[in-house]
Parts: structure tokens; C-alpha cells; sequence
């Protein structure tokens, strides 16, 4: 008997080493982001922080395009903390220049990743939205700061596509190399009640299969599908009984590089888990040859692959060879 309901995916555009990748959204663009990262590409990972809702996502790659310079208006201090209303609370600090200039020079460095990025990944986790009253504008993050003070609202289909659709014009202005990627986070947002949340995701589905079907339209990974559909019991979700377990996410990205690399890269995906898996390795006598020669062979390995694929980031793996080699 079959215990699952199984489905295939077509394949996309491939992705290799010499990619440049982005990736933003809530925090499910996180868990793929980490494993590119973990292989070695070359990616930067949410620039403002974990983002949830279109409009902010849609904002802060315009704030980035834009180049924009964040000053002490655009900040606000709360229990002991400056915060930006467009950023996650990761880049919230006790010092005000402290704070600007860290969302400053992560706006500067996105902007130049995102100028030359080959793939742009997106990851909607909600279409509930929050908006600061006295301030009349979205916020990316409440920052704990008493609801009072924030109107909550559901986007429409409209609303998205709208905003959606002008984002990716401006990116293909920007960069007209560049690959978009949307995803939906399989992440339960609760927080918002279980039907609120039902009216979310649905509308966020609504939104992305009319956005797939334009002439330009980006490329889809149904990873929330593949959490809902495929995967489909308490077992691959984590304690909160939410966010998918590390089986799940290791599950959906077994999926993401059938999709997206071809025999070529998932052979060299291969040999870096084998190196990576050799860099954990702790001998008894780190100073005998054996040892040293081992350390040389992986080092070697590295260095081939830093010579094919210039772009990719494999320099990390090969420090750690190195400080190995200086024991």
C-alpha cells in the first residue's frame, strides 16, 4: 500500500556554482538559504531580515534598488532599542549610528549582489499585513511594540499581483539577467488564528498562480505543497507543531535540487558534503602525516574547485583545511 501522495516537479531553469542567488521572505527562505550556504554557493540571505508579507518584501527590494539611505527618522526606539519599522529585529540595537550603519551596509552590499544575482528567490509566508497608524505606512516587523498601535489587515488577490508585478519590473530593469523564483512558506502562521491563517495562504496561492500564468512570468517551487500534500503529518513539523522538522526541510530540498541542478552539479554537490564531512573530523594524533596528508588531499579538492567555479564560495571550507595543516 501507498502511505503518500507523491507528485512530480518540472524541471526548471538549472542553477550551478557559478550563480549568484538571493534569497528573501520568511524565515522558510532561511532554511534553503543555509543549505546553499552549507554547499558552498554563492548567496546572500534575507538583506533586511526575515520579511512575511508581500508589500514589505516587494518594498525592501525597491529600498534596495534604490540604494536607499536610512536616517534617525526612519527609526524608533522602544524598551531600550532602536528599530526599524522596514527591517527584522535582528538589526534593532541600543545605539542609534550602531543601528543605521548596520542596515546601511547591509542596503549598500544587497544592492550590489542584487545588481549581478542570476536567481532571485521569494519566499511569501502571509498576506496579513500591519500598518503603523500614526505613521500611515506597512511595517516589516512590530518589534513587540503594543498592538495599539498597528492595524491589521488582509491584502487581496489584487493587492499582491499589483504589487508583485511592479517589483518584478523594476527587478528586470535593474538586472535583466536575473531568474525569479516565488515560493509559498509552508510555515503555519497561528498567531493570526487557524482560519485567518487559512484566508492567507489562500489568497497568497490565488495570487501566485495568476502571477505564473503572465507572459514573464517567475518560475514556481511548491514547497508549501510539497509540506501540505506530500510530507501531510504531525511527525515533519518541529516541537511547535508549525515549522517543518528538519526531516521536512531536508526533504523539500532533496526536491529543490532535483528541480534545479543538473547531474553535473548534484556530483559536485556530492563531493563538497564528502569534503564538508571531512572537515568535522577530529584524529588522535593531528600532527602525523597521515593526517596532514589528509588534510592536503581535501585542501587540494577546494582549491580545484575554487579554479572552476571562481564565483561560488568555497574559500571557508578551504580555511578551515588550512588552520587544520597549521597544527
Amino acid at each position: 500500500m501507498n502511505f503518500r501522495t507523491t507528485f512530480s516537479i518540472p524541471k526548471s531553469k538549472p542553477v550551478d556554482y557559478n550563480d549568484a542567488i538571493m534569497l528573501c521572505g520568511s524565515c522558510f527562505v532561511e532554511n534553503i538559504g543555509e543549505k546553499l550556504d552549507n554547499y558552498c554557493f554563492n548567496t546572500m540571505i534575507n538583506p533586511f531580515g526575515i520579511l512575511f508579507d508581500p508589500i514589505s518584501l516587494a518594498r525592501s527590494l525597491e529600498m534596495i534598488i534604490d540604494r536607499r539611505i536610512f536616517t534617525a527618522r526612519d527609526t524608533v526606539f522602544y524598551n531600550n532599542l532602536y528599530h526599524s519599522f522596514f527591517h527584522h529585529s535582528r538589526f534593532s540595537r541600543p545605539n542609534q549610528q550602531e543601528h543605521l550603519r548596520l542596515i546601511n551596509d547591509a542596503s549598500e552590499k544587497a544592492h550590489d549582489f542584487l545588481k549581478s544575482a542570476t536567481r532571485l528567490i521569494i519566499t511569501l509566508g502571509t498576506a496579513w499585513t500591519y500598518r503603523h497608524k500614526e505613521r500611515n505606512a506597512v511595517v516589516s516587523s512590530c518589534h513587540k511594540i503594543p498592538q495599539e498601535n498597528f492595524e491589521k489587515y488582509l491584502l487581496s488577490v489584487d493587492e499582491i499581483i499589483t504589487v508583485l508585478s511592479e517589483i518584478f519590473a523594476r527587478l528586470f530593469s535593474f538586472n535583466p539577467n536575473i531568474e525569479i523564483t516565488l515560493t509559498i512558506s509552508p510555515v503555519r502562521h497561528i498567531k493570526d488564528g487557524f482560519v485567518e491563517n487559512q484566508y492567507s495562504k489562500s489568497t497568497i496561492i490565488l495570487a501566485v498562480k495568476k502571477l505564473i500564468e503572465k507572459k514573464s512570468h517567475p518560475d514556481y517551487f511548491p514547497a508549501y505543497e510539497l509540506m501540505m500534500d506530500d510530507l501531510r503529518d504531525y511527525r515533519f513539523y518541529g516541537v511547535d507543531m508549525l515549522h517543518p522538522s528538519t526531516t521536512a526541510v531536508s526533504y523539500i530540498w532533496e526536491r529543490f535540487v532535483e528541480t534545479y541542478f543538473d547531474d553535473k552539479t548534484q556530483n559536485i554537490l556530492a563531493k563538497v558534503e564528502k569534503i564538508r564531512t571531512a572537515s568535522l573530523h577530529r584524529p588522535f594524533h593531528a600532527q602525523s602525516t597521515s593526517y596532514k596528508d589528509f588534510c592536503m588531499k581535501n585542501l587540494t579538492e577546494i582549491e580545484e574547485l575554487m579554479r572552476q567555479f571562481p564565483n561560488a564560495s568555497f574559500s571557508g571550507l578551504a580555511e578551515i583545511f588550512k588552520e587544520k595543516l597549521k597544527i
